[in-house]
């Protein structure tokens, strides 16, 4: 995926980039706050290895593997993991004699809240290599006369 937007700032390696929100970006749900307000301009902290200045126009790419990746990890893992204990709760019910349904229940419910604690940790190992993050990777020249849109 990759999108334009202004650098609003620099704090080292990074740039915070504002940008519009684009229709795949709308139910990520990465951003925060502007998750809550769709039609907001976001703001993005991305990786500046081009030494993109404020101000300057700039081209912001994350790979589409790291997308789908995320995506699979937030929206399916989850009912995986759920999923996964319903089944076990049955089969922990029929070896032990208990009400099959509130076994499974509670398995698939544990194992779905586990999901999360599971994501958190996924989710910090990622930043520190920083596999989804997103960077910089064109400083777009502005041509006299253009509207820049952002």
């Amino acid at each position: 995926m990759s999108d334009i937007g202004e650098i609003v700032s620099v704090d080292g390696v990074y740039a915070t980039v504002r940008m519009q929100r684009t229709a795949m970006c709308k139910s990520c749900g990465k951003c925060g706050e502007s998750a809550l307000h769709p039609d907001r301009e976001i703001l993005v902290r991305a990786v500046n290895e081009l030494g993109a200045k404020e101000g300057d126009r700039v081209r912001v790419d994350l790979e589409t593997r790291y997308m789908l990746q995320a995506a699979f990890l937030v929206y399916i893992f989850p009912l995986l993991l759920g999923a996964t204990g319903l089944a076990l709760g049955f089969q922990l019910a029929r070896w032990l004699s208990l009400p099959a349904e509130g076994t499974a229940a509670a398995a698939g419910a544990v194992l779905f809240l586990l999901s999360f604690l599971l994501l958190r940790r996924i989710d910090r190992r990622a930043e520190a290599e920083g596999r989804f993050r997103p960077r910089v990777v064109e400083i777009i020249e502005y041509d006299e006369g253009e509207d820049d849109g952002i």
